[in-house]
């Protein structure tokens, strides 16, 4: 359960949807390495949705594993956006 924790720091639980969150706070662009961790955490949590959270943006890796993985990059602004997408 550590290594999980380590790998997602958030798993969610909404209806029938379960979604893993790496929420990081930085001062620079959040690069491909939370990416890596939040795919990790999704096959390890068996999760249907997992994102990156940030305050700030992303590199143009960590934008390209994401769209190659189906992980959501973002901001936490677009947090409610993101909730009402998903109908969570």
């Amino acid at each position: 359960m550590q290594r999980a924790m380590w790998l997602c720091q958030k798993l969610l639980y909404f209806s029938n949807c379960k979604a893993v969150f790496q929420v990081k706070k930085y001062s620079n662009p959040v690069g491909n390495k939370a990416v890596q961790e939040i795919v990790a955490g999704k096959q390890f949590e068996k999760a249907d949705i997992a994102a990156v959270v940030t305050n700030n943006t992303y590199t143009a890796s960590a934008k390209q594993i994401a769209n190659s993985t189906g992980v959501y990059l973002l901001h936490y602004s677009e947090l409610p956006d993101f909730a009402e997408k998903l109908n969570i």
